[in-house]
């Protein structure tokens, strides 16, 4: 199987995330496993032709954004733009930067052995609620830097150049902080990665295998991490780690397409409380990313679909500027706005702070870059 430049799209990408999320959805619980919702909407109806209607309509704009302008058809590569240490380096700065302040603040509530005890005991999310517990928008923000770091340690050991010093902060870092926060950090780190080698490569070949071993290897360590954190709440359910690493994928890919059927057949839901949300779409309290649309619906109402397609023509855009411009050298500014679209199945992530640090992070690091390279 081949996956090339021209293919791997924004639009692609859609498609793929959302039609995941739509297979999930329908995906028989078997009468024991978790799909953080309890009664399905129905799958022939108004509200799901509706739905579809929705997802064509933004698909559409975000098609066009991308394919506006004819793409340079150059196959220059930027290995020493993206290999450069200098940049690497001060990446990874960033990132130990933002992981030390994150730590501190987790200690301002919690000490080393009480962080050793939940980590032990499976009760990893309480690290993450002791950093929300005064968290302000700063600083330690900059954990998320371990996006950047971590796609360009993966893509720097696909195309063969090692650093074993900088490559192993890079991956301890983006570890730590997927374990302590999120582990949307690390899903975030390997698409960058990997889309910053489909680029540069052009075309790559992935063979069955090695890409099982992968996806094996990705579940049982995101499973892990999902264990470390709500052991407890799964063993309360008698599920197992297989059976809650399988459920934990369910709920979360699956639960977004009951928010968003339901936001599209009631435009009102802005008004509703919490409680009457969860109560009439049977959505399990404890998820809180539910749709984009459900968000934006929330929000604006029905214009909120009107601003998701015109966000979603300016990402297309965008991206398509990036890879284009100087044949791609500064394709990295692209990771933050094309993970919002991969992300954008289950939230309306554009806006929110972990794309804006990662934004000002690409842009220090673009300064970086023409202060060591100059301009052209």
């Amino acid at each position: 199987m081949y996956i090339t430049r021209k293919n791997f799209t924004p639009a692609a990408i859609f498609i793929i995330t959302n039609g995941v999320s739509i297979l999930s959805w329908l995906f028989p619980d078997f009468g024991f496993l978790r799909k953080g919702f309890t009664t399905q909407f129905p799958i022939l109806d108004e509200d799901t032709l509706g739905y579809i209607s929705v997802m064509l309509l933004l698909l559409s704009f975000l098609w066009l954004g991308y394919n506006l302008f004819p793409k340079s058809r150059g196959l220059e590569r930027f290995e020493t733009i993206i290999v450069n240490d200098r940049m690497y380096f001060f990446s990874i700065c960033i990132s130990m930067l933002g992981l030390c302040a994150s730590f501190l603040a987790i200690m301002k509530t919690m000490s080393i052995g009480d962080i050793l005890f939940v980590v032990q005991g499976g009760q990893a999310n309480a690290l993450k609620q002791a950093l929300y517990e005064d968290y302000s928008f700063g600083i330690v923000s900059l954990r998320y830097g371990v996006i950047l770091s971590g796609s360009f340690v993966i893509y720097r050991r696909l195309i063969g150049v090692k650093n074993l010093w900088m490559d192993l902060l890079a991956v301890l870092s983006l570890l730590f902080v997927s374990m302590m926060s999120s582990r949307l950090t690390l899903i975030a780190a390997i698409f960058g990665g990997l889309y910053l080698f489909i680029y540069w490569k052009g075309k790559v070949k992935f063979k069955f295998l090695p890409v099982s071993v992968a996806i094996m290897v990705g579940f049982l360590l995101l499973s892990a991490m999902n264990w470390s954190r709500n052991a407890n709440f799964y063993e309360s359910k008698g599920l197992g780690f297989f059976s809650a690493g399988v459920s934990e994928i369910l709920a979360y890919t699956g639960t977004p397409v009951q928010g968003a059927l339901y936001a599209v057949s009631n435009p009102s839901v802005g008004d509703e409380s919490t409680a009457v949300f969860y109560s009439r779409t049977t959505i399990e309290p404890s998820l809180t990313t539910n749709s984009a649309i459900l968000d934006v619906i929330r929000l604006y109402g029905l214009w909120g679909l009107l601003l998701s397609a015109v966000v979603l023509f300016a990402s297309g855009l965008y991206i398509s500027f990036f890879e284009s411009y100087k044949y791609g050298k500064y394709i990295y500014m692209n990771i933050p706005i094309f993970y919002s679209i991969v992300e954008f199945w289950r939230i309306f992530l554009f806006f929110q702070g972990i794309i804006i640090t990662l934004i000002f992070s690409c842009v220090f690091l673009t300064v970086s870059l023409m202060l060591r390279f100059g301009r052209k």
